[in-house]
């Protein structure tokens, strides 16, 4: 048609005899969403969309009807995806995967926080439904990222069976306490509560390597509090205590699954949480044990990248926040009973509150909030790290008020859509800074225009450093249609008007950009892919490979291979200083260590880079 959209036109599905060839019987189909019609033969019944109608193989009698009338989703996706089946179900991809149940003949449910992706879709197979990682811009903050197994509840019910008392085990160092951090630490991933990661101490304009540390294994971001930086080997379960002089490993201490970002100091204590559902409570000078919290329900595990995890893991960041100690622990809002927000004592550990959200009905598994059709997202999140403000505590968009009750948000964040430890380099997983998002395939481009948004942010006061695309126009992606800027903006940027929002929509040129917040104070075509970014009082800190796509001959077309090569850090890697007023570049030091994603930390006027390969690096004035 003129707007591009395939018209469905009149359709006969025909049955043929295999022994000679004769026409057996006709039946009317209809196409789907830019797809052929789809037919499923299941025991001896084939069924025909998009009525999903049960004709007899043999004879073309209509046997099975079936009620498809469903809950209303916000786009059909068959030309994304193809329709799969089992001996039970013919499973859809009209939003996310949903079911019909050829015995009952009716819709069953709508899963939108799942689908497959494109061409391929999902796999039925062993009693599970595969999922492969998608790159659809529909419900971001509520999918489930990766490749993943899911089946039917272990449970009767979908409420969580927790333990009649918490369970709490006390340490050799219970009831130790130690003082407040210093005004030149790092304290906790990204500095503080609010995720700003903007120091408050300056450093110097040159540095050079004071010390390197070989630990092993992917390491999170560093804390750095007085004479001690503690880091944790993510895949080796294990957070270690190193000297800030000389680097020289004093403790370590490990838990039994992976510690996916750094701890927390407070008060003399190191506090994380561990895929294994535990929440670990240390002395900071001797790394033993003050007391776990078993944030898991139950001891149950799953193999997650090889590993055993618990159904419930916490991540390692946690924040304290008016004397609370907050954590969540699980994996979405719709699966295994959903996410779980603790309060605890952070001396103690005594629980103080515990909530769960959860957007099924835990008895018919029903989903308590529908799509709003057209809107491309829905209520719900999968699990990130929380961040505070002070009042209200956030996972990803959604606030919670000290209660822990899911509250209205009143105050712009820093969050992440996908995820903030997410270090997957794709177009949608960006940062922002403000209170909502965009979702579908344009409108979270058109997002991007109204908040300050990056692949990685700071924020300092009333303004927000990051690197991101200079633009973001509907579905294009690439260095052929855009280019990555290390830029600062105002924190509060206006949204676009009325007639610039149709402007992109039209596709035609606008005034303002529209992926760069109009309020933009500098911007610098900077020549490195930066993985990893901390603020100080007068500087920016940025580390990472050299982008050889981002010269106009757009390399990373014209020789793939080389712009894979830098880009997974085998060619140059560099740590540069950038002034914070004008954007200009200070001083750079090329360096060995590929650095791991959001892995620099500012402290005693040094900088700390984490690596990938497990190296541990300070780079003294």
């Amino acid at each position: 048609t003129e707007k591009g959209y395939a018209r469905k036109v009149p359709n006969k599905v025909r049955a043929y005899s295999l022994k000679d060839g004769k026409e057996l019987w006709q039946a009317q189909g209809t196409e789907g969403y830019n797809a052929p019609v789809d037919i499923f033969v299941i025991k001896d019944v084939a069924f025909i969309g998009t009525k999903f109608v049960g004709y007899d193989v043999k004879s073309g009698k209509v046997v099975k009807e079936v009620n498809t009338k469903a809950d209303p989703v916000s786009m059909p996706h068959p030309r994304c995806h193809r329709y799969k089946a089992t001996e039970d179900f013919i499973i859809t991809g009209r939003s996310g995967v949903e079911f019909i149940d050829v015995n009952q003949s009716k819709w069953v449910g709508n899963n939108s926080w799942m689908r497959g992706t494109c061409q391929y879709g999902v796999m039925p197979a062993n009693g599970m439904i595969y999922v492969p990682p998608d790159a659809c811009g529909c419900n971001p903050t509520v999918k489930v990222p990766g490749l993943f197994a899911a089946r039917a509840r272990h449970t009767e019910s979908g409420h969580i069976n927790f333990p009649k008392k918490p369970v709490l085990v006390k340490g050799s160092a219970f009831g130790k306490s130690g003082g407040a951090a210093g005004k030149g630490d790092w304290p906790m991933y990204r500095f503080d509560n609010s995720r700003s990661g903007t120091a408050t101490g300056s450093i110097a304009g040159k540095v050079k390597k004071d010390w390197s540390t070989k630990i092993g294994g992917k390491l999170t971001q560093a804390v750095v509090v007085g004479d001690s930086v503690f880091v944790a080997s993510v895949d080796q379960y294990t957070v270690y205590a190193l000297s800030q002089n000389d680097g020289k490993i004093r403790w370590k201490f490990s838990a039994n699954a992976r510690i996916d970002s750094a701890p927390t100091w407070h008060e003399g204590r190191l506090i994380f949480g561990s895929a294994d559902g535990w929440v670990y409570n240390l002395d900071a000078q001797s790394g033993e044990l003050a007391w776990k919290f078993r944030a898991a329900p139950e001891e149950r595990l799953v193999n997650i990248y090889g590993r055993m995890e618990s159904l419930w893991p916490v991540h390692g960041s946690v924040i304290v926040q008016n004397d609370k100690l907050w954590f969540t622990a699980g994996r979405s809002t719709y699966m295994d009973g959903g996410i779980i927000f603790y309060q605890l004592d952070p001396i103690t550990g005594r629980q103080l509150n515990r909530n769960v959200l959860y957007h099924l009905d835990p008895d018919t598994d029903k989903e308590l909030f529908k799509e709003t059709p057209r809107s491309f997202d829905m209520v719900g999140c999968s699990s990130d790290i929380l961040c505070g403000d002070g009042e209200l505590v956030f996972l990803k968009h959604l606030a919670f008020d000290q209660q822990g009750k899911e509250s209205e948000s009143t105050s712009s964040h820093l969050y992440s859509v996908t995820g903030m430890l997410d270090e997957e380099w794709f177009v949608r997983a960006y940062w922002r800074y403000g209170k909502n998002h965009g979702a579908g395939w344009s409108k979270w481009a058109q997002a991007g225009g109204s908040l300050p948004f990056g692949r990685i942010m700071c924020v300092d006061n009333d303004r927000v450093f990051a690197y991101g695309r200079e633009k973001v126009m509907g579905g294009k992606v690439g260095h052929a249609t855009d280019t990555y800027l290390l830029f600062a903006s105002d924190s509060q940027a206006a949204p676009p008007t009325v007639e610039e929002q149709k402007a992109a929509r039209r596709g035609k040129k606008q005034k303002r950009p529209n992926a760069v917040p109009p309020e933009k104070l500098w911007s610098s075509k900077n020549p490195i892919t930066v993985r990893a970014m901390a603020v100080g009082s007068d500087k920016i800190v940025i580390a990472g490979p050299v982008d050889v796509g981002q010269k106009k001959d757009h390399l990373a077309f014209k020789n793939p291979e080389k712009a894979r090569a830098a880009f997974e850090g085998k060619s140059d890697i560099f740590l540069q200083m950038i002034n914070k007023e004008t954007g200009n570049k200070i001083f750079e030091l090329k360096i060995n260590e590929y650095p791991s994603f959001d892995g620099l930390s500012i402290a005693s006027g040094k900088v700390f880079l984490s690596s990938k390969n497990g190296t541990l690096t300070c780079f003294g004035g």
